[in-house]
């Protein structure tokens, strides 16, 4: 259903180079923080982002030409400003060739019918995204991509996600995830995608993900000028470990206060804007080391990675 190959895309400050990868009927999840550009490799799919270089192919054409057939919902959703829910609705499944339906009974797959006679507008947050995620997974479109499904998430929503998720793929749908916690990750597929500062590390398993052992502390800092900030640090005695990787520092310390104090005081030195820093968690940490240990089959350092579509929770 979904096809990508060499994808290289960019959505400032964060991006993906190199990407290729398969994705057929089931529930699979990109597993990986914002710096690691996994929501950014979900808008590519949506066709929200045009890729840099590479071919996307979902449900066989352009990701321009398959948007009836996609359901998106992104961590900041759009809903038509000025309408009542069930009107929202209502539009979506004409845009899509849908008969529309009673809003009520959409929205009850999730536990939300009473926002149906609520104004758009109105919506705080995790309710807009519960509305398009309802409206994702009643409609008949054959590919569903949630970006951090548990996320600012209205909690009736959440209650009903792992199960909705699950009946979708069931039912012949390619589900796609995106998320940086390995928890929800493996609650909510059995088919995870590793990705470590924009490329694809590899895939892994839910009974493999459980027991990875504890990280050490590492920091990620984009900035403007990473490598100007890399020669400021470079001396540091605190950090064990200075890389650079895609324009994107990684850094490694046994005291993470102590190491952002360092590189906030190195950017004022040498003028460099800080734009992100944060820490793995040392379950995503361990992850990613278990993906690089993997046999050469399961791993993905620039060529094609596959699980098979079977592979459901």
């Amino acid at each position: 259903m979904i096809h990508l190959s060499a994808v290289t895309a960019h959505a400032a400050p964060y991006g993906v180079s190199s990407v290729s990868l398969e994705l057929g009927a089931g529930v699979h999840v990109l597993l990986g923080a914002p710096v690691d550009g996994v929501a950014v490799l979900l808008a590519v799919m949506a066709g929200w982002i045009r890729p840099r270089s590479g071919k996307v192919l979902v449900l066989g054409s352009a990701p321009a030409l398959s948007r009836r057939q996609v359901a998106y919902v992104p961590l900041e959703p759009r809903l038509p400003p000025s309408l009542r829910v069930t009107e929202a609705l209502d539009i979506a499944a004409r845009i899509r060739g849908e008969s529309t339906e009673p809003a009520g009974r959409r929205l009850a797959s999730l536990g939300i019918e009473p926002l149906a006679d609520r104004w758009t507008h109105s919506l705080a947050l995790p309710e807009a995204r519960a509305v398009l995620l309802a409206e994702a997974v009643t409609s008949r479109a054959r590919v569903v991509l949630v970006d951090e499904p548990r996320m600012e998430m209205d909690p009736r929503a959440e209650r009903a996600l792992a199960t909705v998720l699950r009946e979708c793929a069931a039912g012949g749908r390619a589900v796609v995830l995106s998320t940086s916690s390995p928890r929800d990750a493996t609650d909510l597929s059995s088919s995870l995608w590793v990705f470590s500062v924009g490329r694809l590390m590899g895939t892994t398993h839910a009974t493999d993900a459980a027991i990875l052992p504890a990280g050490a502390h590492r920091m990620r800092v984009v900035a403007n000028d990473a490598r100007r900030l890399l020669g400021a640090l470079a001396g540091e005695p605190i950090f064990a470990r200075v890389e650079l990787d895609q324009e994107v520092l990684i850094l490694t310390g046994s005291d993470p206060m102590t190491m952002a104090g360092a590189v906030a005081r190195a950017a004022l030195a040498v003028d460099v804007e800080l734009h992100a820093m944060r820490l793995d968690t040392p379950a995503l940490d361990g992850m990613r080391r278990a993906v690089s240990d993997l046999a050469p089959a399961r791993r993905a350092p620039g060529g094609l990675a596959e699980i098979p579509p079977a592979g459901l929770p």
